[in-house]
């Protein structure tokens, strides 16, 4: 069963949206580990920009998280990262995000967790 998670970014312009789609398994990004050939099934983060005038949402992106069942994610305080908690995978991903466009980019760091990681945060 597919599950829908909505997050507003915590910028002061709110001008996005992204949102989470759990269980979906609709997307691929290649594996972390360099040795490993075999791609990762992974949900999607979808990516909207809100038009101030009506609030009407205009679909940017759509994106692979990095895995499976994003339980939660959140941006940095500058807005350049995004970082995803992959629950089903035991992973956690930090994205690149462009402020001005809020597109969201390549992966630049993750980590391997064990246990029931459910949320993660930026120590700033």
């Amino acid at each position: 069963m597919v599950q829908r998670q909505l997050t507003f970014f915590t910028q002061p312009d709110m001008r996005f949206l992204i949102l989470s789609s759990r269980n979906e398994n609709t997307l691929e990004v290649p594996n972390f580990d360099p040795r490993n050939t075999t791609s990762i099934v992974s949900d999607p983060l979808v990516n909207f920009e809100i038009d101030a005038e009506t609030g009407h949402l205009n679909l940017r992106q759509e994106v692979p998280c990095g895995g499976g069942f994003p339980r939660q994610f959140t941006i940095n305080k500058a807005g350049t990262l995004v970082v995803v908690v992959l629950q089903s995978d035991g992973r956690v991903v930090v994205m690149e995000r462009d402020v001005k466009t809020g597109l969201l980019g390549k992966f630049v760091a993750y980590a391997e967790v064990e246990g029931g990681v459910t949320a993660v945060v930026f120590n700033e």
